[in-house]
């Protein structure tokens, strides 16, 4: 078994980050209320336009096909000038 001090830090550190969790969560809770509270001025003032969500950025598969070719265009060694 583990010595005393040990278990009382690991302890101590496993309820530090319940802790960071538990008020991470709650930072969470409110601000998604201040989202929806300003999602709803929005609405009253007559914004109809959908929001963006996060991932939504691009089409399915154009990131990964962006992504190749800036890699594809970096792979490719210039060739020697034969003149």
């Amino acid at each position: 078994m583990a010595e005393p001090h040990i278990i009382s830090g690991l302890k101590a550190k496993q309820e530090e980050l319940r802790r960071r969790i538990s008020d991470l969560e709650k930072r969470i809770k409110e601000t998604r209320s201040d989202l929806a509270t300003i999602t709803e001025a929005l609405r009253i003032c007559g914004d109809t336009a959908p929001t963006s969500k996060p991932g939504n950025l691009f089409k399915p598969g154009e990131l990964s096909r962006i992504i190749l070719d800036a890699l594809g265009h970096r792979l490719v060694s210039p060739q020697p000038d034969t003149d």
